[in-house]
């Protein structure tokens, strides 16, 4: 059974392993079409950090770590030289008619449920749940998508309902960058 909860500092290595399982350099060309995440993920650390504050809903079945969505700030990356890019574009883009810079904006992800257990809704579980976590804290969630990972773009505007806005090319690789309004997605 499916059990969506808040991550404890003591699932570190459990997400860890989940997120390097689901890194694009870790998969098949095959695999990476179902999606994958970029990088391998935050370090341990950071992963135990990002339970704390503000926060990660995990999934689990039985034992086994099944999926993750992670929120951090800006600050929790300094010094990561792709969120900085990413910061830099978001700088000048607009979200809803405003300067993003008007929202109090979190860092969503990174975003991975296990192969077998997607599309049964894991995703929009955890989302749901992550929701409400950032929810007194934050009122814009982004995220940054690869370009040619087409499954995670489709997920999360189409599936989360999240809205492109702005792009940015990090080593010589393009970005999206989607955005979602936490009071419209709070229950």
């Amino acid at each position: 059974m499916v059990t969506i909860r808040h991550a404890r500092s003591g699932d570190a290595h459990p997400l860890s392993q989940l997120l390097e399982a689901n890194t694009k350099e870790n998969l098949t060309a095959e695999e990476c079409d179902e999606g994958y995440i970029t990088g391998g993920g935050p370090p341990e650390d950071a992963l135990a950090a990002m339970a704390e504050f503000p926060g990660f809903a995990v999934a689990t079945d039985g034992d086994e770590m099944i999926g993750c969505i992670g929120a951090s700030t800006f600050d929790q990356h300094e010094g990561q030289s792709i969120v900085e890019t990413m910061a830099d574009a978001c700088s000048e883009a607009n979200f809803r008619g405003d300067s993003l810079s008007a929202y109090r904006t979190f860092l969503y992800g990174p975003a991975v449920v296990a192969r077998g257990y997607r599309g049964n809704g894991v995703l929009s579980d955890m989302f749901e749940f992550l929701v409400e976590i950032v929810s007194e804290e934050y009122d814009v969630g982004l995220a940054w998508i690869a370009n040619e990972n087409q499954a995670s773009y489709a997920a999360h505007t189409d599936g989360l309902g999240m809205t492109q806005v702005t792009e940015f090319e990090f080593d010589d690789d393009l970005y999206t960058v989607v955005a979602f309004l936490v009071s419209e997605r709070e229950s």
